[in-house]
Formats: C-alpha cells, sequence, structure tokens
C-alpha cells in the first residue's frame, strides 16, 4: 500500500513538471490526466467525498419528502433514515422555514 502511494505520488509529480515545465498539446494533457484521473478514481479520499454526496442527497430527498407531507415512517423505508435523523431534518427545515 506504501509503495503503491509512493508511485501515485511521483506520478502526480511527474505530471506537475511537465505541466509546469514544458508545453503540451490538448491531446498529450487530455492523456496524461486521463491517465491520472485512474490513480486518483481509487484515492480513499474520492470515496470519502463519493460518500458525503450519497448522504447529502439522501438527506435532500428526505427534505423533499418531508415538504411533501411524507411521514417519518415512509421517509424512513425510502431513504433508510432512521427517525432521529429525520426528525433532525425535519427541524432543520422547519427553522429554515
Amino acid at each position: 500500500m506504501v509503495k503503491d502511494n509512493k508511485q501515485k505520488k511521483n506520478k502526480l509529480h511527474d505530471l506537475l513538471i511537465l505541466l509546469t515545465g514544458t508545453f503540451v498539446t490538448d491531446k498529450e494533457l487530455n492523456t496524461i490526466l486521463e491517465e491520472n484521473m485512474r490513480i486518483l478514481e481509487d484515492s480513499p479520499v474520492v470515496r470519502v467525498l463519493e460518500d458525503r454526496g450519497v448522504k447529502r442527497g439522501i438527506e435532500q430527498t428526505a427534505m423533499k419528502m418531508l415538504e411533501a407531507g411524507e411521514d417519518y415512517s415512509r421517509i424512513s423505508l425510502f431513504t433508510g433514515l432512521d427517525s432521529d435523523r429525520i426528525a433532525e431534518i425535519d427541524k432543520e427545515r422547519q427553522d429554515r422555514v
């Protein structure tokens, strides 16, 4: 794992040197970016950000369901949120109004 991280850092470092030290064509730049995006996609940071995005989307869905008058049990069924979290979201919604 440590070796993989070091290799990733080295590749990103090489990319920065290349981009700041020389002129590259759009095609070359796109190739470099695509290769490095594969590295970033496997990053734990990206996974955490994706998880946060999913959580935020679920909570926004719960908010819309509350605004539509749905009850907590139905919201829980569709979002997987527990009733305590739904109550928190409901309070946030009421505080905004």
